[in-house]
């Protein structure tokens, strides 16, 4: 393991040093600027009924406004951006993502299209995708 931290960081200290208070903070805080994400993904579901496939998005505090959702083949995404309700603060602790977000979820059949119904409440975003129905070919 020392091995590897040599190689990781060569003055020999760990960016997660918690016995050197000043480093620890300002490696933590340049790791978390130069490592996050554009967006964040909220926590989201892929279903299957008999009849349709339900992805449902847990994402509260939204307006229906404040969501896109393209199909694309076979895959739905889901962009948005949640915004902060207290911007002119400081948090002592922040633990409720806000900012863009962005979900995919691959659908493994083909759906209709034409009937996609989507409906927020309650703080859950439920997108009803029908399934295609097989179309018989009858051969003469």
């Amino acid at each position: 393991m020392d091995r590897v931290q040599i190689q990781l960081y060569p003055s020999g200290s760990h960016p997660f040093d918690e016995n050197d208070p000043i480093n620890f903070t300002a490696r933590i805080t340049h790791w978390h600027l130069t490592t996050k994400p554009h967006a964040w993904r909220p926590p989201t579901d892929l279903i299957e009924t008999e009849a349709a496939y339900i992805v449902r998005m847990e994402i509260a505090g939204m307006n229906v406004a404040d969501f896109t959702i393209n199909i694309a083949s076979n895959l739905v995404t889901i962009n948005g951006t949640r915004w902060e309700s207290y911007p002119d603060c400081a948090f002592y602790q922040m633990e409720i993502p806000s900012g863009d977000f962005s979900s995919s979820v691959e659908i493994p059949t083909p759906i209709d299209e034409e009937t996609i119904a989507a409906v927020y409440e309650n703080g859950f975003l439920h997108i009803t995708l029908p399934k295609a129905k097989i179309k018989q070919i009858k051969v003469n």
